[in-house]
């Protein structure tokens, strides 16, 4: 006789649901598959069988500093804009991976002014370092 099975209906974004589709058919096991190690691990460990912590820096923002650093020594040439404003609506838009350097540093757009506003973003009047992006 077969085992009884209860359903649990979940929401989820498209993208991450065919990320983990993808991940778990890797390990030869589907996400129901995947829930179920996940469900019988919380129950034996008595809570979530992992730490709930807020990464540091991840692989992304990583990119996103390596890329300034790139603009700011001049190997990258950054896209000139209009006005701060201009930036941040493209970056709320295209890519709010950025925020976390903003999250680190505050003087991140002090620092970026003179290069947002000149395509000479190797201005030698602003020859300050930056602490996260010149270290």
């Amino acid at each position: 006789m077969a085992k009884k099975t209860a359903n649990i209906n979940i929401r989820i974004d498209p993208e991450t649901k065919a990320g983990a589709e993808q991940l778990f058919a890797k390990f030869g096991i589907t996400v129901t598959d995947a829930v179920n190690i996940f469900l019988r691990q919380s129950l034996m460990v008595g809570g979530l069988p992992f730490d709930m912590r807020q990464p540091a820096i991840t692989l992304k923002p990583k990119a996103a500093i390596q890329e300034a650093r790139d603009i700011a020594a001049g190997k990258n040439p950054a896209k000139p804009y209009a006005s701060a404003r201009e930036l941040f609506e493209e970056l709320l838009t295209a890519n709010a991976d950025i925020w976390v350097i903003l999250k680190y540093s505050s003087s991140f757009v002090h620092y970026l002014t003179p290069r947002i506003s000149s395509p000479n973003h190797n201005n030698h009047r602003h020859n300050h370092k930056h602490p996260i992006l010149e270290n």
